[in-house]
C-alpha cells in the first residue's frame, strides 16, 4: 500500500467538496450548462490551439476539448441548481504552455465571462471571442428562454 497514489477528477472533488465542506451548495436537483463558443476574426497565422475553464462558485468544475480556435467547440456539465456565480475563461496554448487569455498574462484584454445566473434544468451560454473587435456574448438561454445578459464583453489578445 505504500506508495499509493490516488488521483481524483476535478469534478469528483467539486462534488465532494459539496457534501463535506458546503452541504448547503449542493441541492437534490442539477442543473446542465451548456457553453458554446468559437473564436472569429483570427489574424492569418494565429488560428492556435484554444480551450475554456468553467468555474462555478470559485471551483473549477470542467474545460472544454481544445480545437483551434477559428473551430465551433462545446462544453456541457452537470452542476448543483441554483444562483451560482459562473466564470469562463479562454486559454490559449502558447509556446508549449497552456495560459489565460488575460492581460496579466501579456494579453491585449481579457478574455473571459463572468456573471451570477440561476441555473435550474438547461442553461446554455452561447460566447463569439471576436479577435479584433471584443468578445460576443451571443446568448444566455435558459430551458428555452432566452434570459439575456448583463456580462461586460471583452476582447481576446490578437498577437502575442
Amino acid at each position: 500500500m505504500t506508495g499509493r497514489i490516488i488521483l481524483l477528477s476535478t469534478p469528483l472533488l467539486y462534488f465532494l467538496t459539496c457534501c463535506f465542506f458546503a452541504p448547503n451548495r449542493l441541492n437534490a436537483q442539477s442543473a446542465t450548462l451548456a457553453v458554446h463558443y468559437i473564436c472569429t476574426e483570427i489574424n492569418a497565422g494565429y488560428d492556435y490551439n484554444f480551450k475554456i475553464r468553467v468555474c462555478v462558485d470559485g471551483i473549477l468544475i470542467g474545460e472544454s476539448t481544445p480545437k483551434f480556435s477559428s473551430q465551433a467547440n462545446t462544453l456541457q456539465l452537470n452542476i448543483p441548481s441554483g444562483q451560482r456565480n459562473v466564470k469562463i475563461t479562454g486559454m490559449k496554448y502558447y509556446n508549449g504552455t497552456w495560459e489565460e487569455s488575460l492581460k496579466s498574462n501579456n494579453y491585449t484584454v481579457d478574455s473571459q465571462f463572468e456573471q451570477t445566473l440561476h441555473l435550474s434544468g438547461a442553461t446554455a451560454i452561447s460566447l463569439n471571442f471576436k479577435m479584433k473587435t471584443g468578445t460576443e456574448v451571443v446568448s444566455i438561454t435558459s430551458s428555452g428562454h432566452e434570459t439575456g445578459s448583463s456580462a461586460k464583453p471583452q476582447i481576446p489578445r490578437l498577437i502575442r
